[in-house]
């Protein structure tokens, strides 16, 4: 997760947390109940373990949550395959997230509703600022 933020900008710039979607030591009611939280609490959310060739559905329920909570536009960091010669990060809106271009080897990183996703000429980076906005 970190080395993905690191390729990609400063995604994790304030608060974030980090959920496994594997349910082999996990129950699915427990990962889909962190995932409710995280949607609602507003983290920037990375998964890890997001699926295998028969486990399918959790990343799809998980885009699902988070679509109903984030802008269409929020970034969507598909990290695959870090530190290997055929590294590869993409950056996409929430609203183009494929969850089929995933696999046990990537990392997937959902903005939260501050995070943006910029230009800068090399290539796409997303930002989420620190700062909490309503605090004195």
């Amino acid at each position: 997760m970190q080395a993905a933020a690191a390729r990609t900008g400063a995604p994790l710039g304030h608060d974030f947390c980090a959920i496994s979607l594997s349910d082999l030591l996990t129950s699915r009611e427990t990962i889909v109940q962190r995932l409710e939280a995280a949607a609602e609490g507003d983290f920037v959310t990375a998964f890890y373990n997001p699926q295998s060739q028969r486990r399918r559905d959790l990343l799809v329920h998980a885009r699902n949550i988070f679509s109903e909570k984030r802008p269409s536009s929020t970034p969507v960091i598909i990290a695959r395959n870090l530190g290997r010669a055929d590294e590869e990060t993409t950056i996409v809106p929430l609203s183009e997230f494929d969850v089929d271009s995933v696999d046990m080897l990537t990392i997937v990183i959902i903005g939260n509703s501050q995070t943006r996703m910029l230009n800068l000429g090399d290539g796409a980076r997303a930002y989420t600022p620190r700062g909490y906005g309503t605090m004195p």
